[in-house]
């Protein structure tokens, strides 16, 4: 019975399926559920010679997890089932001699692996009875993180352990550990309103403290970045609004990417941080990044850009209701929001962009990093992807230009011949000023490239132009 309801776990469900089937089905033993499986995973990691396997880094304790399959369950979970202990009447015996074992406790997670002290592990877990009475660890540091039991307890949202914790006469509130985070930093990301909420009302509390710039498994992070950066890129919109209250906030703080609050929230489609930012007299809406978080990004995006990126067209909105902003405003590739949105195929932004007066459409691409193709216009990659409905709003515009070349020669014709996709063939060869004989640099035709990969009837339609 019990390994049925440890295999749930593998799906996900054990939190809700352990606990509901012994509050449904038990009485007696099973009457308080977490108190069961807290004994029984510091039980079973103590079986297998938990304990005597330390010190354990990083390798070493993935093999050992991996040895049996409730072995990973019992080593990540026994510390949430304790915590829940204190509403069934405290921890077991089991919890406090495995808990009285450690001196050094391996912890691990999807991206960091730390060595905690006594301390860490209470502050991780929210074992709040397992503090010492002295004041000394309230500035203990983890072995390798250089974490604070305040930045551990903010991080996982024990807001009675931080209350605790400030309550202490020697802690350090704005201590960075070794990625330079502070506990206000690992609240804002993490989404712990109240516990942001409690140390915000600290005087002493500085709330623009950047992170540094570090390495991790997945690549260097140069991200530098603020509390405000990080509950805006989380979509943590009741922190963002806290952190706006403050005077002495920098809404406009850059990391080391050049990216603001706004820049993260428009990215993710947070809309109501968004709305949130724009409200704030100080905002800055055009500032353009500086280097690329990513592989694929090209630097000098703004929040436009982003947004147009990603299909959002509520921020696109919310943007373009802005008199100060650059609607035209290039990246290094040369690319506008009017050519992201054109390219993914966000046909409500474009027709957002196109309402403007003010937007450029004509505007071609300059080869910049990963993007090659270079003197391309939205229409060229609208008709290349095979967007109807965008190719129909830009051929709507009286200042196209419906024959521009990219540098190897392509027009929107070319591509949408040689690409098949016979709908928008049809609407440029609905226009009597399109160049049907347009030739690329190697000498190809729209005709030529149709019949060479296949495309008979597009073929058809451009020989009945009289084609060559």
């Amino acid at each position: 019975m019990y390994r049925e309801v440890f295999l749930w776990s593998n799906n996900g469900l054990l939190d809700y399926t352990a606990y509901d089937f012994f509050r449904q089905y038990s009485s007696g033993l099973f009457s308080r559920p977490h108190t069961f499986i807290a004994t029984r995973c510091t039980a079973y990691l103590s079986s297998f010679g938990f304990v005597q396997q330390t010190p354990l880094d990083r390798d070493r304790l993935q093999k050992f997890l991996v040895r049996h399959f409730l072995l990973h369950y019992a080593y990540h979970h026994w510390g949430c089932h304790s915590k829940a202990c204190y509403g069934e009447g405290g921890l077991p015996a089991a919890v406090v001699v495995f808990f009285a074992q450690w001196d050094t406790y391996p912890y691990i997670n999807d991206y960091d692996f730390d060595l905690l002290k006594p301390s860490h592990i209470a502050a991780c877990y929210g074992l709040s009875d397992r503090l010492p009475a002295t004041d000394e660890w309230c500035v203990e540091v983890s072995g390798i993180l250089q974490h604070t039991p305040l930045i551990s307890a903010s991080a996982n949202g024990h807001k009675t352990f931080v209350e605790k914790l400030l309550g202490r006469n020697n802690v350090n509130i704005n201590f960075q550990n070794k990625h330079g985070r502070t506990a206000l930093f690992a609240a804002s990301r993490n989404g712990h309103e109240e516990i942001v909420k409690l140390l915000l009302s600290r005087n002493d509390i500085v709330i623009n403290t950047p992170t540094r710039s570090y390495s991790v498994w997945s690549g260097p992070d140069t991200r530098i970045q603020t509390p405000l950066h990080a509950a805006s890129c989380g979509g943590h919109e009741a922190i963002v609004k806290l952190l706006l209250s403050r005077n002495d906030l920098n809404i406009n703080s850059r990391d080391k990417n050049g990216q603001t609050a706004l820049f993260l929230a428009s990215r993710h489609g947070h809309e109501e941080i968004v709305r949130l930012l724009l409200s704030q007299n100080d905002i800055a809406i055009n500032t353009t990044t500086i280097r690329s978080a990513f592989l694929a990004d090209t630097p000098g995006q703004t929040p436009l850009l982003v947004a147009s990126r990603g299909g959002y067209e509520a921020i696109v909105k919310l943007l373009l209701s802005r008199n100060d902003l650059n609607i035209n405003s290039q990246d290094r590739g040369g690319k506008t929001a009017l050519f992201l949105a054109s390219f993914h195929g966000h046909e409500e932004i474009v027709k957002l962009l196109l309402s403007r007066n003010d937007i450029a459409i004509n505007t071609t691409t300059i080869r910049s990093g990963l993007w090659r193709d270079t003197g391309q216009t939205p229409l060229l990659v609208a008709s290349g992807g095979g967007h109807k409905g965008i190719v129909e709003l830009l051929l709507s515009r009286n200042d196209l230009d419906i024959n521009s070349q990219d540098k190897k020669g392509r027009t929107a014709l070319y591509l949408a011949s040689f690409r098949g996709h016979e709908a928008v063939v049809k609407l440029l060869l609905s226009r009597t000023d399109v160049d049907i004989n347009s030739r690329t640099i190697d000498g190809q035709t729209s005709l030529s490239a149709a019949s060479l990969h296949g495309h008979d009837i597009i073929a058809k339609l451009l020989r009945s132009r009289n084609a060559v």
